[in-house]
């Protein structure tokens, strides 16, 4: 495991123990399928993160790699997809983009909003959204309302965001 820390301001971070901190707090905490979704990725991420090695990956190309091996186990136990009303209409865009720029956390978190704003006008085709009647989500007219699972992904990457811009510029 030693492979995967990083040291942060005297700090040593071990991201699969970090990944498996968080799935766990998930799991014991949040409920719904948004909870499991969630669970089943963390846990994934953690996973590939034990299981490989950087390879002289630089970081962020090695966390991104991650991500996508995290995302590729997720859609196993899923059928959402982009354009099913889901978190996953901002999730996959997100783990795409770090996969095509894996320093640009500010661009994944652009394309989650991106992703969360596509789904004011979809019809839900999974999730809670699929319970709901059309129009209590809001007419064409008004815009309509986006999936909360998928602003709850925007909502965490911007925060990480945020948290890692000083540390990343």
């Amino acid at each position: 495991m030693a492979a995967y820390a990083k040291t942060i301001s005297s700090e040593t971070v071990d991201l699969a123990v970090t990944f498996r901190q968080v799935a766990s707090l998930i799991q014991n905490t949040m409920g719904g399928t948004s909870g499991a979704i969630y669970a089943i990725f963390f846990n994934a991420v953690s996973t590939y993160l034990d299981k490989s090695t950087s390879s002289g990956a630089c970081y962020s190309t090695f966390l991104a790699e991650a991500l996508q091996g995290g995302l590729t186990e997720l859609c196993k136990y899923t059928s959402a997809r982009v354009g099913s009303r889901t978190l996953m209409d901002a999730l996959i865009p997100a783990v795409e983009a770090l996969h095509e720029n894996a320093q640009d956390l500010q661009g994944a978190a652009a394309a989650a909003r991106s992703g969360a704003e596509s789904t004011r006008r979809m019809d839900a085709k999974l999730g809670r959204a699929s319970y709901v009647a059309k129009e209590q989500l809001g007419s064409e007219a008004e815009g309509g309302v986006p999936d909360p699972g998928a602003l709850g992904v925007v909502s965490i990457l911007e925060g990480v965001a945020a948290g890692l811009s000083h540390r990343l510029n």
